[in-house]
């Protein structure tokens, strides 16, 4: 059944798409937009993303419906994503985000509902794939794998802007919530298949955080910070017992993730240059000594992460853009005056072609070197004995939007 699902939206995109006809949607007052888009996806000697990468996959189809509405100082939308990506998804029709954001003034203002996740520059408007030139954000800074651990959380913000004066423009939102969790996100089945588990679930105890956006009074220069903290634990259910054979047994093991991102940018109307450096601290703590030694002391470490990107785009004309991308992501084991553990390095580019209003076309290709964050339910972590230190993926994606 999802083959031919899947099928029959390759063929409703290309059918439409030639139509080029679709325009926005307004329906008393609400603005509607939405994407179709089917992905192709390979990857020559790691199964990255999605089980079958090395072979070619097509498993990764998108539906995102939404809409929004202003009245007076109150500000409300919804959007609704269908999706099917490798294991997870298999076309859940699930709430992707929905707010209700009330202005007091233009320096202050209350977000509440199911907000997207500020992370780094552009991860509130990761869906928005008519706005940019590339598919996927460089990996090792913010992984297409981890979407739905990290797009949106259940929470409230409080948010403005603050005018400077000569000094431009500061935009700031403090946050907090947490997230839901399906089951079929990697990790959790990453988990299963590594330790022969029934069942793992990960649950937000809590998350929250400040991200502050500085726009410079030189035209097209923008400076952001995000400061982010995420707690949580991995309730892991039925794990062979590794001395006693046949019996099994139950662990919640926490985690908490401290990240804290600088991130630049600058754009006129032929170039679009970004970079984020972040930090990111892993903390697992324990409460069962024997679990730590004997099963999960590989896969449960702490550790700081390193990692930036420098991004290039350039716009040709009203229809074609390229752009390139090189980043690196450094794991160091415990601190960040230990030796340098695993690393990434990743160069991509790639293009885009707008043969019509409401079609969009992209390609992108990676080169990598080295094999960190290069896990998936498939291939679950830690993957470095199996893993080849060089590989290459290609991505390429035909959406139509309205």
């Amino acid at each position: 059944m999802t083959f031919l699902l899947r099928k029959l939206t390759i063929a409703i995109v290309v059918l439409v798409s030639l139509q080029g006809v679709l325009p926005a949607i307004d329906v008393k007052g609400v603005d509607v937009h939405g994407s179709f888009s089917q992905t192709f996806l390979k990857m020559n000697r790691n199964d990255y993303l999605m089980e079958g990468a090395r072979e070619g996959s097509f498993e990764w189809t998108e539906f995102l419906l939404n809409a929004s509405k202003d009245i007076e100082n109150f500000s409300l939308g919804a959007q609704l994503i269908v999706r099917d990506f490798g294991e997870e998804g298999d076309f859940r029709a699930e709430l992707d985000w929905g707010i209700v954001d009330y202005m007091f003034n233009d320096n202050i203002g209350l977000r509440l509902g199911r907000a997207r996740q500020p992370f780094g520059m552009y991860n509130e408007y990761r869906d928005a794939d008519a706005g940019r030139v590339e598919i996927l954000f460089p990996q090792g800074f913010n992984s297409e794998g981890y979407r739905a651990g990290a797009t949106s959380y259940d929470g409230g913000a409080i948010h403005g802007s603050i005018d400077m004066k000569a000094h431009g423009t500061l935009d700031y939102q403090i946050f907090g919530g947490k997230n839901h969790i399906e089951d079929d996100f990697f990790l959790p089945l990453g988990i299963n298949n590594a330790f022969g588990a029934r069942n793992t679930s990960m649950n937000t105890h809590r998350l929250g955080g400040v991200q502050l956006s500085w726009y410079l009074p030189q035209p097209g220069w923008r400076v952001s910070y995000t400061g982010f903290k995420y707690e949580g634990s991995f309730d892991i259910n039925g794990i062979p017992h590794p001395l006693l054979g046949k019996v099994s047994f139950e662990k919640a093991i926490e985690f908490n993730i401290n990240w804290n991102v600088l991130g630049v940018e600058y754009h006129d109307e032929k170039w679009f240059i970004s970079s984020e450096i972040s930090l990111r601290d892993n903390h697992n703590p324990y409460s069962d000594g024997m679990i730590r030694t004997l099963l999960l002391d590989d896969f449960f470490i702490d550790y700081t992460s390193f990692t930036y990107y420098l991004t290039v785009r350039r716009y040709l004309n009203d229809e074609w853009s390229v752009y390139a991308s090189f980043g690196e992501d450094i794991r160091y084991a415990f601190d960040a005056n230990s030796a340098p553990g695993e690393t990434l390095e990743e160069f991509n580019l790639g293009f885009r072609y707008d043969p019509l209003p409401n079609v969009t076309l992209k390609m992108q290709g990676f080169l990598y070197k080295g094999t960190k964050g290069l896990e998936t339910a498939a291939q679950p972590s830690p993957p470095q004995a199996t893993l080849d230190e060089y590989s290459s993926m290609v991505v390429s994606r035909l959406t139509l939007h309205f």
